[in-house]
């Protein structure tokens, strides 16, 4: 099973283009959250996770963090807002202090592969983004290369027309699934 980790809060917008072209490339089972759609509180630096490599909040992070251990993939797609990933995701990435604990305390997650897939107007300018997205699917397990796929200065030519971004999103899910 492949998790999406899905921080647009576009339905229709140029995240969810690039999206559709990567689930329609998966042929096995995937779970989606959309993560302007959860209530995950960020971390609330309590130190607790730091005894137990748990987190004490009790929120939607609980499920997030069960499907991230099940899954055998994880892409995190986003819009770029201010070269970073979009606040909830940010939310979401926080609370892996828990994970970060946990790695102090010997506990490791199973390796999985992680992947990006990221939109944004302006100047193009994804490293922020990737480089937090990177650090997030490391605290899940993900090994090795995390390749990126991205439609960037959107705000010329939409993602749903850019051909080569499209392709590269439907790569990923070959790359997730081990093909």
């Amino acid at each position: 099973m492949v998790l999406i980790l899905n921080g647009s809060p576009r339905p229709d917008g140029d995240t969810a283009a690039l999206l559709r072209a990567f689930r329609a490339a998966l042929e096995g089972a995937f779970v989606q959250i959309d993560a302007y759609r959860e209530k995950i509180t960020p971390c609330l630096d309590c130190r607790r996770c730091a005894e137990t490599g748990v987190c004490p909040i009790r929120d939607g992070m609980a499920e997030v963090t069960r499907l991230a251990d099940q899954a055998a993939g994880i892409l995190i797609a986003s819009p770029v807002y201010f070269s970073c990933l979009t606040p909830p995701l940010f939310s979401i990435g926080s609370r892996l202090q828990a994970r970060y604990c946990a790695s102090l305390l010997g506990i490791r997650p199973a390796a999985k592969k992680g992947a990006v897939l990221l939109a944004g107007g302006g100047n193009g300018a994804p490293d922020g983004a990737y480089r937090m997205a990177r650090q997030f699917l490391r605290l899940w397990g993900a090994a090795g290369d995390i390749p990126l796929a991205g439609s960037f200065q959107t705000d010329c030519r939409p993602a749903a027309e850019d051909r080569e971004a499209l392709a590269k999103a439907a790569g990923l899910a070959a790359f997730l699934e081990g093909r």
